[in-house]
């Protein structure tokens, strides 16, 4: 087994990719904690080693108006992951049900079971590669570790995966999760006009 880890990164300002009444869209870096910036609330999350688009409201109205679209599910949520091994098909979805499984180094673990939350993820292959693919992921639930569980239970862990992917060997210039999440769309909740942010993907996804 290979393990590398990412490396450590100091706290920086969010890149921001748009701006809307009472609302910003940031571009957040991998191994960074998902925090509010000054002036900002915070209405979802994204795992640390996790980067792309991340969602903030300046005002508290708009943080409960988000929160709510989060919650109906009318915020559309595209991730692009790299994955070990090849894929015999093209597309699909995986829907189970997660729960806690345990913890492994400090962090909890979740794993399917015969009772938990529903999680569903459809997934397409945009490029097959030596060794990996680059896979296109649209959750529509939105649970803890989601992405990183099903595609590990795929038998194809997303790549720098310490936790899911640890019994996995990597390529060796893999330092980081990855995973981003490239693209949010959704109606502004008091406007109605089309919100969509997308972000660039990293250079590693070009391996």
């Amino acid at each position: 087994m290979t393990f590398r880890h990412s490396k450590p990164q100091d706290k920086q300002p969010l890149h921001i990719l748009a701006q809307e009444k009472g609302l910003t869209l940031f571009n957040k870096p991998p191994g960074v904690t998902t925090a509010a910036e000054v002036g900002h609330y915070l209405v979802h999350r994204l795992d640390k080693g996790t980067s792309g688009v991340l969602l903030m409201a300046r005002t508290l109205p708009m943080k409960k108006a988000l929160e709510a679209l989060f919650k109906k599910r009318e915020i559309k949520k595209t991730y692009v992951a790299l994955i070990k091994g090849k894929h015999r098909k093209s597309e699909g979805t995986i829907q189970n049900l997660l729960t806690k499984k345990g913890a492994y180094q400090g962090q909890t673990l979740y794993g399917s079971a015969k009772t938990g939350q529903k999680a569903v993820t459809h997934w397409k292959i945009l490029e097959q590669r030596k060794g990996h693919a680059l896979i296109e992921l649209h959750p529509e639930t939105g649970r803890t570790h989601q992405l990183r569980v099903h595609m590990a239970e795929m038998g194809h862990p997303i790549l720098g995966d310490l936790q899911y992917g640890r019994e996995a060997v990597f390529p060796a210039e893999i330092d980081r999760l990855c995973l981003h999440a490239y693209r949010l769309a959704f109606k502004h909740p008091e406007t109605g006009q089309r919100i969509q942010a997308t972000a660039p993907l990293p250079k590693i996804f070009k391996l």
